[in-house]
């Protein structure tokens, strides 16, 4: 079994995860009740609105400052994965971002992304301004079409370091599918991915 198999149910509070428009919620529902200032006869109908910008902008500060720390938690979390660290393995930050990544939507996601590759490097398509090496590619066509297959059935468990793999392969400048220094690689690359969705 993988290191990174997600063995207990790891929840988004305990590996205390940053919601972004939870965070900007609050301030969020000031911004709407300071509307109602305009009611106010004594005041100006501008107080309300000013008074509503300014926490509507701050809400929005907030959550995307959270959205921010976000993306700096799943690259880190990434990182670790992709390393198969076994010291990782029970914590619950890895534990979510392993759940996240081997998620339906993601993998059906990576199944379009790697069928895409099958349709480009057909030879009934004509070349377009797509960077990857179709000529080494194309040998391996029921390979990506295989991995797509695996990806996409939902009653095949993967593992999430083998979803990052994949993305990598397929995302990655200097992946063999796109740097043709490394294109020999591709075959063994294809059959490292596999084993790792599969461990």
């Amino acid at each position: 079994m993988s290191h990174h198999a997600v063995i207990f149910e790891p929840t988004r509070g305990a590996a205390r995860i940053p919601r972004p428009w939870i965070a900007a919620l609050p301030l969020l529902l000031l911004a709407a009740a300071s509307v109602s200032l305009d009611a106010a006869p004594q005041l100006p109908w501008t107080v309300g609105v000013a008074v509503g910008a300014l926490f509507l902008a701050g809400g929005l500060a907030r959550g995307l400052q959270r959205y921010l720390e976000l993306r700096q938690l799943r690259a880190a979390a990434d990182r670790l994965i992709r390393r198969d660290d076994p010291r990782s393995a029970q914590s619950p930050f890895i534990g979510w971002r392993c759940q996240e990544l081997t998620q339906p939507g993601r993998r059906r996601t990576l199944a379009r992304s790697l069928r895409h590759v099958v349709r480009e490097i057909s030879p009934t398509t004509l070349p377009g301004a797509s960077p990857l090496n179709r000529r080494a590619a194309r040998p391996f066509a029921d390979r990506f079409r295989q991995l797509a297959d695996l990806v996409d059935d939902p009653a095949t468990p993967v593992s999430a370091r083998g979803i990052l793999l994949a993305e990598s392969l397929l995302t990655d400048g200097d992946s063999p599918l796109y740097d043709r220094a490394r294109a020999s690689r591709l075959g063994a690359e294809l059959a490292r991915v596999e084993n790792i969705l599969l461990s």
